[in-house]
């Protein structure tokens, strides 16, 4: 059981793609150029079964590197990992991240610190929080009764120790993972989803166009299994704001709101740069 407030950090990565591993070790880095790491903190990689290690990415933390089959997707490989590090002593806080974190959107530095210092500040206090970037919900969302007006995104995120008593102790819930059913293409999804929750999940999975999930990982086609799995990844991203929220703690946004044109500017030539490397693959 991990030890609430005890300043160490557990640094938790998902690397799932080799392509991607490059972007991670960039993000690693990114994360720990921020301050010193708390005494004690430690690092844990999960790779895919079967994938060549991944290496020290040379962030000043010990580390320990998992395989995960990749069947319960990044929620069930963070789990694997989570437990190991509380099996080798007392966590604070967990700072998590997947291997997609600045891939698909931007993440400009402003928020890599903000994200940082949340971190650290957990990993010493006894409140139930949750952290990272946070993304707006349509009105009248909510997830089991509990009204939601936005999400942390589970690319990268902080989950303070003191909250994890109020997820069961676990980052993967089978019963939310497997919620979600598929035939022939059409998604369906479980009723403690409000209506409007439930239409914002499946107009994101299943929109045409550049705008939805089916551009931005490259598919045309979305077979129904592959398109169940990633509905339950995302029940399980809206599951850690929901839970937190109900259990009365604290969701700290560590999105830089800023307007500034340059900002503005930085972010379409992001998009397009992706954009065209997607047309390219």
């Amino acid at each position: 059981m991990a030890s609430i407030g005890s300043g160490r950090l557990g640094v938790v990565a998902y690397a799932f793609e080799p392509r991607r591993r490059s972007e991670l070790r960039r993000a690693l880095r990114s994360l720990a150029e921020v301050a010193p790491w708390p005494a004690g903190s430690r690092l844990a990689i999960v790779r895919r079964a079967g994938q060549p290690p991944f290496g020290d990415p040379g962030i000043g933390l010990p580390l320990q590197e998992f395989e995960d089959h990749g069947r319960r997707w990044e929620f069930g490989a963070w789990q694997t990992a989570v437990d190991a590090l509380r099996a080798g002593g007392d966590v604070g806080a967990w700072l998590l991240l997947n291997d997609t974190v600045g891939v698909n959107d931007p993440w400009p530095r402003a928020e890599r610190i903000a994200l940082r210092h949340a971190a650290d500040a957990l990993a010493g206090g006894d409140s139930v929080a949750l952290a990272g970037g946070v993304t707006p919900l349509p009105e009248g969302s909510s997830m089991e009764g509990q009204p939601l007006g936005g999400f942390v995104q589970s690319q990268a995120f902080v989950l303070s120790a003191a909250a994890m008593p109020v997820l069961g102790e676990s980052l993967f819930d089978s019963a939310c993972f497997e919620a979600p059913r598929v035939r022939a293409g059409r998604l369906q999804l479980p009723s403690h989803l409000s209506p409007a929750l439930a239409a914002y999940i499946v107009d994101w999975l299943t929109r045409p166009g550049k705008h939805g999930w089916r551009h931005h990982s490259g598919r045309g086609e979305l077979p129904d299994e592959l398109l169940r799995c990633k509905a339950g990844s995302i029940l399980l991203e809206k599951r850690l704001t929901a839970a937190v929220l109900a259990a009365g703690g604290a969701v700290v946004d560590c999105r830089s709101r800023t307007t500034h044109p340059l900002r503005r500017l930085a972010r379409r030539a992001f998009y397009w740069r992706r954009r065209l490397a997607l047309a390219l693959s």
